[in-house]
């Protein structure tokens, strides 16, 4: 029973490494090399960002989503600022994002239907054009939404089988 335990364990982490790689090595092929623009939205995640590094703390919406997926965002952008500069940092700080997405997705198939329609669904979304898009874009707000709904709904579902207003209020 404990090797069967054990076995079961070990297969999941695999297929999590699988998709974990699938996924990055599709989300960061050629990053440098797409052409992309510095234009108003990425523009507003680097001033709100830049805002945080300096200490100032944004409270209101200046422009875009407000200033939530910034502080996710900026520590991120705080690790990633050693190895990459520019746009390129801001794309792959969004890979990343996208990454936290995926897992908020797992859980929220997972918790809805089954263990094996998670990894469906994470797989779906993982070659979907429009994932990777915003996954790669650099505008942390745009990549921040879909996981943040994931979470936010996967915590309300486990809310509303299990109880428990800690899960309510992280929620």
């Amino acid at each position: 029973m404990e090797v069967r335990i054990k076995l079961h364990v070990v297969r999941k982490a695999i297929l999590a490494f699988i998709v974990a790689a699938t996924y990055l090595l599709i989300a960061l092929f050629k990053i440098e090399q797409i052409p992309g623009d510095w234009f108003g939205d990425i523009d507003v995640s680097y001033e709100y960002v830049s805002d945080i590094q300096m200490g100032r703390w944004p409270r209101q919406f200046i422009h875009g989503a407000g200033p939530v997926p910034y502080y996710i965002g900026f520590p991120i952008v705080a690790v990633l600022s050693r190895v990459w500069y520019g746009y390129e940092l801001y794309k792959v700080a969004t890979v990343i994002l996208g990454g936290l997405g995926l897992i908020g997705i797992f859980y929220l198939i997972r918790e809805i239907m089954s263990e094996e329609a998670g990894w469906w669904a994470v797989t779906m979304a993982i070659v979907s054009f429009w994932y990777l898009v915003f996954s790669r874009l650099g505008n942390v707000h745009v990549a921040f939404i879909p996981g943040f709904v994931a979470w936010v709904m996967y915590l309300l579902m486990r809310y509303l089988r299990e109880g428990g207003w800690g899960t309510l209020i992280v929620g």
